[in-house]
C-alpha cells in the first residue's frame, strides 16, 4: 500500500478541531459530576478515560498552544491524576459500574488477569528485579511507605509487561498510572530517583505500544530521554551505581536512544 503523505497545516487544523470539541466535552463532564446516577455513570467513566488518552496524545502536539515552557515529564503528575479518575468511579460507585454496559469489560479483564501470564523475555525479566534490587538496598528509604510505594509501582509495572506480552488486553501499560496511584506520582514530582527510574522502565511499555498506537507513539521515548537527563542532572552520583547505569541503559536502548556519557 502506498504511503500517504503528511500535510503538517491539516494535521494542525485537526489538532485544534480536536481541542476545541474535547474543550467543549469537559464543560458537560464537569456539569454532569455534581449529577451522577446509575443512567449516566458509566458514560462519565469513559470520558474520563479518554480524558487520560487525549491528553497522552496532546503531549505530542507541539505547535499546539499549550505551555512549551512545560517539559513532558513536568506533566506526568497531572497524567497520572487524569489515569486515576476513572478509578475513582469503580471506588464510589461500584454497584451500579457493575451493573453497567461497561461491566461485561471489566469481567473479562479481571478473568484474564487471574490467569497464569507468559513468561517476561530475559532482558525485561532482568530490569525489573534490577529494579526490585534498587530499592530493597536504597539507603536513602528511611520510611517504610515509601518503599511501599515503589514495591507497588515494580509490581504493577512488572503486570504490565506481563498483560502486554500476553496481548488479550490493548495496550494494557496505560493502566499503570491508576495502579501505582497518586503517591507514586508525587514522588515523581518531587524527583525522587527510584521513582524516576521506574518511570523509565513504563516508559518503554509505552513506547512499544506506540508502535501500533498512534496516539502514544513519540511519548516512550521523549519521557525516557527528558528523565535520564534529570537523573544525570540531579542525581549525578547515583547515576555512577552500576545497578542504576544498567537501569538507565536498559530503559535508553528499549527506545532506541543512544547511551549518554558518563552512563
Amino acid at each position: 500500500m502506498p504511503e500517504i503523505p503528511q500535510d503538517e497545516s491539516r494535521s494542525i487544523e485537526y489538532a485544534k478541531m480536536a481541542m476545541e470539541y474535547y474543550g467543549k466535552a469537559s464543560v458537560s463532564f464537569r456539569r454532569q459530576l455534581s449529577n451522577v446516577t446509575q443512567d449516566n455513570v458509566h458514560c462519565i467513566y469513559m470520558f474520563s478515560v479518554i480524558a487520560f488518552c487525549i491528553n497522552l496524545a496532546l503531549t505530542q502536539c507541539t505547535d499546539l498552544s499549550l505551555d512549551k515552557q512545560q517539559s513532558l515529564l513536568d506533566r506526568v503528575p497531572v497524567l497520572f491524576e487524569l489515569g486515576l479518575a476513572p478509578k475513582s468511579f469503580i471506588v464510589a460507585y461500584p454497584e451500579w459500574m457493575l451493573n453497567s454496559p461497561v461491566s461485561k469489560s471489566f469481567k473479562t479483564a479481571a478473568s484474564l488477569c487471574k490467569e497464569p501470564g507468559p513468561e517476561l523475555d530475559t532482558s525485561t525479566e532482568e530490569a525489573i528485579v534490577r529494579l526490585e534490587t534498587i530499592i530493597e538496598d536504597a539507603t536513602g528509604i528511611t520510611e517504610e511507605w515509601e518503599l511501599q510505594i515503589y514495591r507497588k509501582s515494580v509490581l504493577g509495572l512488572r503486570s504490565c509487561y506481563v498483560e502486554d506480552k500476553r496481548d488479550l488486553i490493548a495496550g494494557f501499560c496505560i493502566a499503570f498510572p491508576t495502579i501505582a496511584g497518586k503517591e507514586f506520582a508525587t514522588e515523581v514530582e518531587n524527583l525522587k530517583p527510584i521513582a524516576l527510574l521506574i518511570l523509565m522502565h513504563w516508559a518503554v511499555s509505552l513506547h512499544r505500544f506506540g508502535i501500533v498506537a498512534w496516539w502514544v507513539r513519540c511519548i516512550g521515548s521523549k519521557l525516557v530521554e527528558e528523565t535520564s537527563d534529570t537523573l544525570k542532572a540531579f542525581h549525578p552520583d547515583l547515576t555512577e551505581s552500576q545497578l542504576y547505569k544498567d537501569g538507565i541503559y536498559w530503559a535508553r536502548n528499549g527506545v532506541g536512544l543512544s547511551n549518554l556519557e558518563p552512563y
